[in-house]
């Protein structure tokens, strides 16, 4: 088996583009995890994750106006389980399944964020 240093390969800072919440803990998690130094990470959640399908566990009766702040919730969580400042995570909220429509200020968006 081939290992490597994520150090190596990320010396610099880190953006990580997720269409939706959760993308970026199953796409990148594990790299994430590897990183000594967090506060270089900065994560950019897209959509505002309301499409998602309605989470099991007795929350099924909730409307689907909750689930956008649910799923924030949980992004904040889950990347402060892996060490990522709460600062560094930027919730852009454009329309779920519908982010091709945004591509002017998305791109504007990037552009300063860069």
């Amino acid at each position: 088996m081939v290992t490597t240093n994520p150090q190596e390969i990320f010396p610099g800072k880190l953006l990580i583009l997720a269409p939706h919440m959760d993308d970026e803990v199953l796409a990148c998690g594990g790299t994430i995890a590897q990183l000594p130094q967090k506060e270089r990470i900065q994560v950019v959640y897209a959509t505002d994750g309301a499409m998602s399908p309605v989470p099991s566990g007795g929350l099924s009766d909730l409307p689907p106006e909750a689930l956008p702040d649910i799923r924030i919730k949980e992004a904040l969580e889950a990347m402060g389980r892996l060490g990522v400042p709460a600062a560094n995570l930027h919730f852009w909220g454009f329309p779920d399944a519908r982010l091709q429509d945004y591509a002017a200020p998305l791109r504007r968006r990037l552009g300063d964020l860069i």
